[in-house]
């Protein structure tokens, strides 16, 4: 018969201190328990998934930028802003080739593109944008 990593004889021994020194058992589980509660209390859990990232890392940085003024990256909404003087087909092809682009790019998952001629659905969002604007920085 094979030896195991305890004596076969331990839980003998463990029932036999136990019958005779019942008290001892008692104090020495609440002190385990104690110790193990107060050991317990100290555990922090850090929920924020960039806390484990390197804080120097430059990809990490622009993250952290696109998290802060788009609140998420679960939808990135790219307007194409026609100029009244623009030509609309040049414009048109130009959002069809950004959109194979975005398509063929592995972190993008799904790319829809539309010609909408009211733009206030997407009022709100022109504030989080991450294009600088003329005459000053973001």
């Amino acid at each position: 018969m094979s030896q195991g990593l305890l004596p076969r004889q331990l839980p003998l021994i463990l029932v036999q201190l136990g019958r005779r020194r019942p008290k001892l058992i008692a104090a020495v589980a609440c002190a385990a328990w104690v110790a193990a509660a107060l050991l317990a209390s100290q555990v922090r859990v850090d929920t924020d998934i960039l806390s484990l990232v390197p804080r120097d890392n430059p990809v990490v940085k622009g993250f952290r930028t696109t998290v802060e003024r788009f609140g998420s990256v679960d939808t990135l909404l790219v307007v194409v802003h026609l100029q009244p003087e623009q030509d609309v087909e040049s414009t048109l092809e130009y959002a069809g080739r950004l959109a194979e682009v975005l398509r063929a790019w592995d972190a993008i998952d799904w790319v829809e593109y539309r010609v909408d001629s009211t733009a206030e659905a997407a009022v709100p969002l022109l504030d989080r944008d991450v294009v600088p604007r003329a005459g000053g920085t973001r």
